[in-house]
């Protein structure tokens, strides 16, 4: 008898591991490979299979390939048997038992996204995986998704890959089993969640370009303003649902988180209770916050504008001119831009300005004393007043001060004055004394003693009879100032003083200057017996010699007079006294000097457009001319050559009155009285 096959295994292609376990090719074709250990007295093999085992080849060898693909369920081990065989008879059986058993239960199910409300309704997927089951069929997996759920691509693998619609909003599972030729293993479980996103952290409203929180809704109700919402942004949130009170608009922005608005129809006044705008987040489920992020918007009115400032505290230096004061406030924070109302006392018009925070305001002359008031509105409603009384009192000032000649005046030359503005003054009645003409720019052509006039300079021609004073009395559409009086006279000023030295030798000359009158048109000294004139007789200045006797108490005396005659009262000098020669040095030789002849006229004098000057002089040395009115105010000054001399034209810009002229050249001087008619 032949010896019996020592082992029996089976395997799969070119591995040499014994398969022991028959679960994952049942129902297959898979080609298997069993192998009897040859026995050396044997000719052939006998093989006895189960049912359903096909035998592919190897016929009566000792090798054979086989498949399960026709063997039921169960889970009865399957057996497989071989005989040596020869031409003695056959061997004992060699058997090989093949387990039938289920694949176990998946592991944990893994999952790449826990919370897939965050990609619900977006081309994003999650995927879900387990282990491989040894045992199993390799696409031998059955999977479950919850409903809203979808499997993309395969499903019968250890890995699949799911998207969600927006219709996953109820929580759900993800099941897998395993199976093989034997069944279906127990089922793993992934609990699925529908998880509502997070509350978003923050909401705030802002007015572009500006980044500051608003608050205060009042400033932009019942406009079209258009201001900002932004929400915080929220994890897994694909829309925002926004909740706006009645008459609050959306105008940009739909379901995002930031949206724009306005609170045009929001009827006003409407109270000051909170305007409430709430957000929640929505996820890809549908599902949206559990509570809304809640912006509330006070409704307040706006403050009350602080004081009224004025460009001008008395409006009666402006009454009856198209000349404005102006008043202002400060901008009132939660106020409207334009929600300013003024209102002005009768009398006053709002120029310009009417809703702002400034105005511009006229008054007529016959305006009523009253109040200036302004209040400040918003959406909300209107604030109390502020008012700024507005007094009809008319403070004008008279002039301080008169500029002109005042004394040492003549009948009927024109003479001219000005005056500084007095505060809130208007216009001026002058009048002067009776007989006198005076005019102004304005009243060229008067004929009597009084005008009235908004110039601040104007001309006196006096008469023949005695003056007193100018009258200027100051007023406003709302009054006058007491009547300022300036004295005028006929009567010339006196010389105060006379200066020079009072100790005199009789080889010098001296210099002595008698003080400025004003209207002086000459000088008229008197010398002691003895003395000598050497220059200056007719003007102010007087050089002297004294080569004679002096008489014990000798002064010299010298009187102003105007162009009228009318002289002031002699004034005297220091006496004088008499002093010793200087002893000349034997080192000095004394030598004749020889003056250079000069001499000097105006003509025509009196003149109407302008003077000039014929000189006499041998000189080449430079001219000057000093040009004073009779108040000592030096009015033009010249230089020039020779050769110009008798070429100069002066005094075609002076207004009429008296002039002192003083001719310089070298040592040389002349004073020139000259009248302007």
């Amino acid at each position: 008898m032949p010896t019996a096959p020592a082992a029996l295994v089976m395997t799969n292609g070119a591995t040499t591991t014994p398969i022991a376990a028959v679960g994952p090719f049942i129902g297959t074709t898979t080609e298997l490979t069993l192998t009897a250990t040859a026995s050396a007295t044997a000719t052939s093999y006998t093989w006895t299979l189960p049912t359903g085992v096909n035998q592919l080849s190897g016929g009566n060898t000792n090798v054979i390939t086989v498949n399960f693909a026709g063997v039921g369920t169960g889970v009865t081990a399957l057996p497989i048997s071989v005989q040596s065989t020869n031409g003695c008879g056959n061997s004992t059986l060699k058997t090989l038992s093949l387990t039938r058993a289920l694949p176990a239960k998946p592991a944990v199910i893994a999952t790449t996204n826990t919370n897939v409300c965050a990609i619900a309704g977006s081309l994003s997927t999650v995927t879900y995986s387990v282990t491989a089951v040894t045992g199993a069929f390799a696409n031998g997996y059955t999977w479950t998704v919850p409903t809203g759920a979808s499997i993309v691509g395969s499903a019968t693998g250890n890995s699949i890959v799911v998207s969600y619609s927006s219709n996953f909003n109820t929580a759900g599972s993800v099941t897998v089993t395993s199976s093989n030729g034997v069944g279906t293993s127990l089922p793993a479980t992934l609990a699925v969640a529908a998880t509502a996103p997070a509350v978003p952290a923050t909401l705030v409203m802002t007015l572009a370009p500006s980044t500051t929180a608003v608050v205060a809704a009042g400033p932009y109700m019942a406009t079209s303003t258009e201001l900002t919402l932004t929400a915080a942004p929220v994890t897994g949130a694909v829309s925002y649902a926004w909740t706006l009170p009645a008459g609050v608009n959306q105008v940009s922005g739909g379901t995002g988180r930031i949206i724009t608005v306005n609170f045009a129809d929001v009827a006003t006044p409407t109270g000051i209770t909170a305007l409430a705008i709430s957000v929640k987040a929505v996820n890809g489920c549908g599902l949206q916050s559990a509570t809304a992020t809640t912006l509330s918007l006070t409704r307040a009115l706006p403050a009350k504008p602080v004081a009224v400032a004025t460009t001008l505290a008395n409006v009666c230096a402006i009454a009856g001119t198209s000349t404005t004061v102006t008043y202002s406030v400060t901008s009132v924070s939660g106020a409207f831009a334009n929600g300013y109302a003024w209102t002005v006392p009768t009398g006053g018009t709002i120029v310009s300005g009417q809703g702002t925070t400034s105005i511009a305001v006229s008054y007529a002359g016959n305006f009523t004393a009253g109040n200036v008031s302004v209040t400040s509105s918003n959406g909300v409603g209107t604030s109390l007043p502020t008012t700024l009384a507005v007094a009809r009192t008319s403070g004008a000032v008279a002039p301080a001060t008169l500029v002109g000649q005042v004394a040492g005046l003549c009948a009927g030359t024109a003479y001219n004055y000005s005056f500084a503005a007095g505060a809130n003054a208007q216009t001026y009645t002058i009048t002067g004394p009776v007989g006198s003409v005076v005019t102004s720019a304005d009243n060229a052509s008067n004929t009597n003693n009084v005008i009235t006039t908004s110039n601040l300079a104007f001309t006196v021609v006096y008469p023949t009879t005695a003056i007193v004073n100018i009258s200027i009395v100051a007023s406003n559409p709302c009054g006058s100032a007491a009547a300022k009086l300036f004295v005028v006279s006929k009567a010339m000023g006196a010389i105060t003083t006379v200066s020079g030295p009072t100790a005199v030798d009789t080889c010098s000359e001296y210099t002595y200057t008698a003080s400025a009158v004003v209207g002086a048109l000459t000088y008229t000294w008197t010398i002691p017996s003895g003395a000598q004139i050497v220059s200056g007789q007719g003007t102010n200045t007087l050089v002297v010699k004294f080569p004679g006797t002096l008489v014990t108490g000798a002064v010299l005396k010298v009187l102003a007079t105007n162009a009228c005659s009318v002289s002031s009262v002699l004034k005297s000098s220091s006496v004088l006294t008499r002093t010793t020669c200087p002893t000349a040095r034997e080192e000095v030789v004394l030598q004749e000097v020889t003056k250079t002849p000069f001499s000097v006229k105006a003509y025509p004098n009196p003149y109407s457009s302008a003077f000039q000057l014929d000189f006499t002089t041998t000189s080449e040395s430079q001219v000057e001319i000093r040009v004073y009115d009779m108040i000592g105010k030096l009015i033009e000054t010249r230089q020039f050559s020779t050769a110009e001399m008798n070429n100069q034209e002066v005094g075609n810009s002076y207004p009429s009155g008296i002039y002192n002229d003083i001719v310089t050249q070298g040592e040389n001087m002349k004073t020139l009285r000259v009248i302007k008619r």
